[in-house]
C-alpha cells in the first residue's frame, strides 16, 4: 500500500484527497466534489500489509474544478462500480533494482535470506527482550518484524559493501550528474 502511495506522489499526484461516498472524491484544496470515475487518471491496486487489507486502490485523481492533482485510497470494487474511462491505466510499482542472486519464485529472497532472522507477526517486543547480552537496545540494529512473500522476517544492521548488502538502490548511480551546482562551495 505504502509503496502504491509513493508512487502516485512521486508522478505528482501527492495532494490528499479524500473519499466521502463510494461515488466522489474530495479536493482538499476548493472542497469541491467530483465523481471519481471523472477524477481517476490512473490507479494501482495494493494490499496494507500492516493491516492485512486486501482489494485496496490508489488512484491518481484530478480535481474537476480547480485541477489539483491528488491521491485517494479506496477499495478496488469502486472500479466495477463506476464507468471508468478506457484512456486510464493501471499503473504499476516499479522495480527499482534485480531481484537478488538465487532468487526463485518460492524463494524471493535468494542469497539475501541470510541478512534476515525468522520471525512471526507482531512487534519486536513480544518475540524477545529487547536487551541483548551486553544490555543494550536490540533496536540499534534489529528492525521490526516485515512480511516478505517468503514469510515474516526480522532486518539486520548490515555492514555494508561490495557484496555485503541486502537488496539494492541504496547507492545513487554513478553515470547520474550531481544535483549540486557546479560552483557549490563546500568549505
Amino acid at each position: 500500500m505504502e509503496e502504491a502511495w509513493r508512487a502516485s506522489a512521486a508522478e505528482g499526484y501527492d495532494a490528499d484527497f479524500r473519499m466521502d461516498s463510494d461515488e466522489a472524491v474530495t479536493c482538499p484544496v476548493c472542497h469541491a466534489d467530483t465523481l471519481l470515475g471523472d477524477a481517476l487518471v490512473r490507479w494501482w491496486f495494493a494490499r496494507d500489509t500492516p493491516t492485512a487489507r486486501d482489494g485496496l486502490l490508489v488512484g491518481a485523481v484530478r480535481c474537476g474544478r480547480c485541477g489539483t492533482e491528488g491521491r485517494v485510497e479506496t477499495v478496488t470494487g469502486a472500479l466495477e462500480l463506476l464507468s471508468v474511462d478506457a484512456d486510464v491505466t493501471e499503473g504499476e510499482v516499479e522495480w527499482r533494482h534485480p531481484p537478488p542472486a538465487g532468487s526463485t519464485p518460492d524463494h524471493p529472497l535468494g542469497d539475501d535470506r541470510r541478512f534476515f532472522e525468522p520471525a512471526r507477526p507482531g512487534t519486536l517486543a513480544e518475540q524477545r527482550p529487547l536487551l541483548d547480552e551486553q544490555g543494550e537496545d536490540i533496536r540499534q540494529y534489529t528492525g521490526e518484524p516485515v512480511e516478505t512473500e517468503e514469510g515474516w522476517v526480522l532486518p539486520q544492521q548490515q555492514n555494508v559493501g561490495p557484496g555485503n548488502e541486502a537488496g539494492g538502490g541504496e547507492w545513487p548511480d554513478p553515470g547520474t550528474p550531481s544535483a549540486m551546482p557546479k560552483d557549490h562551495d563546500s568549505g
